[in-house]
């Protein structure tokens, strides 16, 4: 499960090339949720992140805190709702602007 975390990649935009603007959803009143920012690879990565069972999303969060990534806090965020519906709603987001 180490390599999980070697595919996440850093979200420096120092690489040069333009992200793609395609992953992008609406909310359910109709608010932009922008996850254009991240590009669609990216939008892939983090729906299967999202998808891992909770001990391998905790592992996974520990291993990017090691590492020193932002992302780390993000996942960490989204991990303390209590009932869950914030990573559920980021599923259902990204499945339905990936097809």
């Amino acid at each position: 499960m180490d390599q999980t975390a070697e595919h996440i990649p850093s979200f420096d935009r120092r690489s040069g090339s333009p992200p793609d603007r395609r992953c992008s959803a609406t909310g359910r009143y109709g608010q932009a949720q922008s996850l254009e920012l991240l590009g669609e690879p990216a939008c892939r990565q983090l729906l299967a992140v999202l998808e891992l069972p909770e001990p391998e999303r905790a592992a996974l969060i520990g291993r990017l805190y090691a590492r020193g990534e932002v992302l780390a806090d993000v996942l960490a965020d989204i991990e303390t709702d209590p009932d869950d519906l914030v990573r559920l709603r980021l599923i259902a987001a990204l499945r339905e602007v990936l097809g």
